[in-house]
């Protein structure tokens, strides 16, 4: 009998340290934001080269410069915010592409959707394209030139990366059989006895 609750007490500890789906956000993630046009291949020299930044648990905030210098493009754990810090004129070409690209250098990207609190008008679903690891954000025909409120607006995009599941740590899995063999060891001295 007291075997049996031995047993149990080890099986519900080896359910316990099962894995576990581990947090798998966009912090501790290496980002490099770039500006794109005319294509999502050239690097729009207006606004420099692209740079890169490690998402913190406050996120990374990256200025874009050139003549959209009061707009920023935020990333943090599980979002990412391009923000239009005033109403504009911000005309947009009507190239195939013109605006940033995010490529992360870890990131498994399962999911990047349109957050319904984003407020820049004529901006949709369809003009965000993605990667395992980037994120294309197309402004292409965008035109700003209409404020959007009190600022330019702002475009935020909700992230999901695929989930890591960690394997138990070997040690973990060493103790769980040395005490499977403990109880064991328990169980052939008792009935030794009761033998004897």
């Amino acid at each position: 009998m007291r075997l049996k609750s031995i047993l149990a007490s080890a099986f519900a500890a080896f359910a316990a340290m099962a894995p576990m789906a581990a947090h798998a956000g966009l912090v501790g993630q290496d980002v490099t934001v770039g500006f794109y046009y005319p294509d999502s291949s050239t690097v729009d020299s207006a606004f420099g080269t692209p740079t890169t930044q490690t998402v913190g648990l406050t996120g990374a905030v990256f200025p874009l410069p050139g003549t959209l210098t009061l707009t920023t493009v935020t990333v943090a754990d599980t979002t990412i915010s391009l923000y239009f810090a005033s109403p504009g004129p911000y005309p947009f070409g009507s190239s195939s592409f013109d605006g940033p690209i995010l490529t992360f250098s870890l990131a498994d990207l399962a999911s990047v959707t349109l957050d319904g609190a984003s407020n820049v008008g004529g901006f949709s679903a369809l003009d965000v394209t993605s990667t395992s690891n980037s994120i294309l954000i197309n402004l292409q025909g965008l035109n700003l030139t209409v404020p959007q409120g009190p600022d330019g607006g702002t475009i935020i995009l909700d992230v999901t990366t695929a989930a890591v599941t960690p394997a138990p740590e070997p040690l973990t899995l060493s103790l769980f059989g040395a005490g499977l063999l403990g109880a064991a060891a328990l169980r052939r001295r008792k009935s030794a006895r009761a033998a004897g």
